[in-house]
């Protein structure tokens, strides 16, 4: 059976055998994904709309898709992504679908584990822009 396209939350720790985890068809939920030894890539391309998306200490988790249009609340809004081994194309990217979110004010956390700085590091065109927004853009 396929899951609904909207739900209330989906959380998934410590699965010693998940090695992805896609869904094409979600477009609303909070996420939180956590301590998933074997995971190696998170395809949330779909999502529109969350109130959370907590996405981290997943020690082998190289690759991050999120959607590049996103509905999110008015409060300050946390993406966090901490903690896991994301290559420099995969933050670059998330770095870039976050600022053409058009959103002010909120945190993106990319640190710890193994992440890759984004290209150009604190100087990537997206991070500035970010920061300029008012978001607090963390990053290795």
């Amino acid at each position: 059976p396929l899951l609904q396209s909207t739900i209330n939350a989906i959380n998934i720790s410590s699965n010693p055998v998940l090695l992805s985890f896609s869904l094409p068809s979600l477009v609303s939920g909070d996420i939180n994904i956590q301590g998933n030894d074997s995971i190696t890539s998170v395809s949330l391309t779909a999502l529109t709309t969350s109130n959370d998306i907590s996405i981290y200490n997943n020690a082998v988790l190289t690759t991050i898709n999120l959607n590049a249009a996103t509905n999110l609340p008015a409060t300050p809004f946390s993406i966090t992504l901490t903690g896991n081994a994301l290559l420099q194309a995969s933050v670059s990217d998330i770095l870039l679908k976050v600022d053409g979110w058009g959103v002010e004010g909120g945190g993106l956390y990319l640190d710890g584990g193994t992440n890759a700085s984004p290209l150009g590091g604190v100087l990537n065109t997206n991070y500035v822009s970010l920061v300029g927004k008012g978001w607090e853009v963390i990053i290795n």
